[in-house]
């Protein structure tokens, strides 16, 4: 909906912090973080006391490393995660390989091409230190939303923090509190969509004494699907299903954990640390935004884990997010803001969701046979090129496309898509094209030349780069694309003149409020 009638108060105004954020989890961290490194404000309420201590999310593929590089926090956590660009799965019966991915393929796409292992617990402890380092933003444990109000000038949230009941103001509301959302039950909106019946256990152990295995390991023989991986120096991950004839008391105990480890690794002592089970869903909010209040992360959407994507596309919604509200704070029209639920609830639906429920659907659903047939499917196709590239581009999270959003222009094969980080340089001074530059908008020009008076920063490709260029973006002649603060190209054209050049970035500039 157009929300042009919309005043924001720039620059004035008694609110408690421009922005108000539930929930401190990844994706609120995420959208705090990046609207701090933009020079705005917020306030996160946590209704815990502090952190959460337990691992859940522990892959973090490259889109999402991508997006902490450009938050300045990239070498942090890769310093203290399992960083992989090749993933071997190994049958834990007899060791051997089962499925090979090589993700090294698509580095001319991005310099973090692979997987990042790295509990749940550990990228929020990195992501609230690099918030706190700006000093741009309160973290309040123990303190939640009970309700709110808004109108045209902004909203009222009302906060319950210990026994006390406080009244805090914003210009904008965002809901990350999860899947029972508070915010998004108080707007009344509902999470559309499906359960699916197979109950799953998650599990992390630490064995006893000095255990040198391969990971991860699949066992390919037991009754439903059921994996093991070690995430950290010490730590190991178990998937698997709950059986039919079993009850979740058993599953999560010592003794259904062991039954899984005789399976994965042989007898072993371990040490169990956390275990829990829960159902699969695919539920989409009918909307992420109601005027001033906007949902991210599982607030509004939840996904299979079985992708991969659940807490990284939360983490995709906030880097969304928070290059435009910081725009519309600076003068841009609010209507912009109407792009977030039109381009992130598009990519939840035709990517998040359908990658995920293939997944489900052929790893934690089907029976023994199926998955076997589908293992062995998968190692024909990954030996076809085009097809190999197309996996390995949307497991790294690098597919998403916006092609519905007002805001993208030009040639549509390129426009919406997100612009790719190809190699620059030399081999003795190697860089990307990005590097430096994330954050801001930026216009490529490859074989013709930068206009005069360009609003952004714009960047020449140079004749040692360009066949670098050329391959990743799979160009060729003049070419000349401008890139948004999230990575996404919001224009693109083959063959532009000067001019058109010229007014797509004036364009861009006007309903970006950088003119202004």
């Amino acid at each position: 909906m157009s929300n042009s009638h919309l005043t924001p108060q720039t620059g004035g105004g008694n609110f408690s912090a421009p922005v108000i954020i539930a929930g401190a989890g990844p994706v609120g961290l995420s959208l705090a973080l990046a609207l701090a490194r933009a020079g705005v404000e917020s306030i996160i309420l946590e209704k815990k006391d502090r952190p959460a201590p337990y691992s859940r999310a522990i892959l973090i593929p490259a889109r999402t490393l991508d997006i902490f590089q450009g938050w300045g926090m990239l070498d942090a956590i890769t310093r203290e995660g399992i960083f992989s660009r090749r993933l071997l799965a190994y049958a834990a019966e007899t060791g051997a390989v089962a499925i090979s991915i090589d993700f090294s393929e698509i580095r001319e796409l991005t310099a973090n091409s692979g997987f990042l292992f790295l509990p749940q617990d550990r990228t929020e402890a990195h992501l609230l230190e690099s918030l706190q380092s700006t000093g741009r933003s309160q973290v309040r444990f123990g303190a939640s939303v009970s309700g709110f109000f808004q109108d045209r000038h902004g909203v009222t949230v009302d906060v319950l923090e210990g026994n006390s009941s406080k009244a805090l103001t914003c210009q904008y509301l965002i809901g990350c509190d999860g899947g029972h959302s508070p915010v998004r039950q108080h707007l009344g909106l509902e999470l559309v969509g499906k359960t699916y019946k197979t109950r799953v256990l998650i599990a992390d152990v630490a064995f006893k004494g000095d255990v040198s295995l391969p990971t991860p390991r699949i066992a390919l023989r037991a009754r439903g699907p059921l994996v093991m991986l070690r995430f950290d120096k010490s730590r190991w991950r178990i998937v698997g299903s709950v059986m039919p004839d079993e009850s979740e008391g058993h599953a999560i105990s010592p003794a259904g954990v062991a039954t899984r480890v005789r399976q994965l690794a042989g007898d072993r002592q371990f040490d169990l640390m956390w275990s829990s089970t829960f159902h699969i869903h695919s539920r989409v909010a009918t909307r992420f935004r109601s005027d001033r209040v906007f949902l991210a992360g599982d607030a509004a959407h939840l996904s299979s884990p079985a992708g991969g994507m659940g807490m990284n596309s939360g983490i995709e919604d906030a880097n969304n997010l928070a290059w435009k509200i910081t725009a519309v704070l600076s003068g841009a029209s609010p209507s912009l803001l109407d792009s977030y639920e039109a381009e992130r609830r598009h990519a939840v639906v035709h990517d998040v969701e359908q990658t995920s429920d293939i997944a489900s659907n052929t790893l934690y659903f089907a029976p023994y046979r199926v998955r076997q047939f589908f293992m062995a499917l998968f190692a024909v196709i990954m030996k076809i090129r085009p097809i190999r590239r197309r996996i390995l581009v949307a497991m790294n999270m690098l597919a998403t496309r916006y092609p519905g959003s007002e805001f993208i222009g030009g040639d549509l094969h390129w426009a919406g898509r997100l612009a790719p980080d190809c190699e620059m340089g030399t081999a003795a001074v190697p860089t990307r094209l990005f590097t430096g530059r994330r954050g801001s908008f930026i216009v490529i020009c490859h074989a013709v030349a930068q206009p005069p008076g360009c609003p952004f920063e714009a960047v020449e490709i140079s004749t040692l780069d360009a066949p670098a260029f050329r391959r990743a973006w799979k160009v060729s002649g003049p070419f000349a694309a401008i890139v948004r603060p999230d990575g996404f190209i919001a224009w693109a054209k083959q063959r532009p003149t000067a001019r058109d050049i010229q007014n797509a970035a004036n364009a861009i500039a006007k309903w970006s409020g950088l003119n202004l």
